[in-house]
Order: C-alpha cells, then structure tokens, then sequence
C-alpha cells in the first residue's frame, strides 16, 4: 500500500544556499534509495515536505526526518493511503521561496508566507505542493 505523509518543520537556524544544496542532495540519495518521491519547499527556515511511498516505509522515513536535529516542531499536517504517487517522476523536488521574485513565479502562493501553524495548514498543504509541481 502507497502512503502521502505531508508534514511542516522549522529549522533550529537559518539554511544558507549551500547548506539547503547539501540538504536536498542528501534527500535525494536517500529516497532514491528507498522508493520514496515527493517536494521539499523552504521558506524563512521553515520547512514542507510531502514524501510518498510504500507504507512503512514512509512512515519510519517520517521518524527518522522527526529526530533530526536540524529542525523542530515536526507536525504532520497529512497522512494518507494512495492509489498513485503525486510526484512519481521526482525523488525529491525543491523550492527555496526565499529567494527575491517569487511573487514572480508561476506557482506562488501566499501559503508559506503565513505563520506555520498546523490547524491552519492542513487543508491547503498538498494543493500547494501539486501547484508547485505542475510549475517546476
């Protein structure tokens, strides 16, 4: 059985350019190794990420992403079975909406630019990470 786990974190500290580049190639090694697609966004230290994949999987990736001392505040905002992946075709697509002009790209939303809060985020999180991938 297929599993979407969305969840939002907020990093200890701020990820410079190179530090997200190693981030994101880390995450890419790792899910390609273990079946796993989906989207990583970054936005003002704070993360998104949906991750897709076989159940258990999924969920023991969910753990281990958890007890990463990198960020805080995991909370899932999103977990449910799939009859098909979302982002099949990506290991781990990214966003980095900390960059100037965003407002610019096709995709944008005003989503990640609000407070993290999960009772808010729920709801709109896996419709903005679908805009994100018909955009990229």
């Amino acid at each position: 059985m297929l599993l979407s786990l969305v969840y939002v974190s907020s990093a200890i500290r701020l990820f410079d350019d190179q530090e997200l580049h190693n981030l994101l190639e880390e995450c890419r090694e790792r899910n390609a190794r273990l079946g796993i697609t989906g989207m990583l966004l970054y936005k003002d230290g704070n993360f998104m990420q949906v991750l897709e994949g076989e159940d258990q999987t999924v969920r023991d990736l969910a753990h281990d992403i958890e007890r990463d001392r990198r960020h805080k505040n995991f909370t899932v905002l999103v977990e449910e079975p799939i009859d098909h992946r979302e982002f099949s075709n990506w290991t781990m697509a990214f966003n980095n909406l900390d960059h100037p002009g965003e407002m610019d790209i096709p995709g944008y939303s005003r989503f990640l630019n609000e407070r993290l809060e999960p009772q808010v985020m729920g709801e709109g999180s896996m419709g903005l990470l679908l805009t994100f991938r018909e955009h990229n």
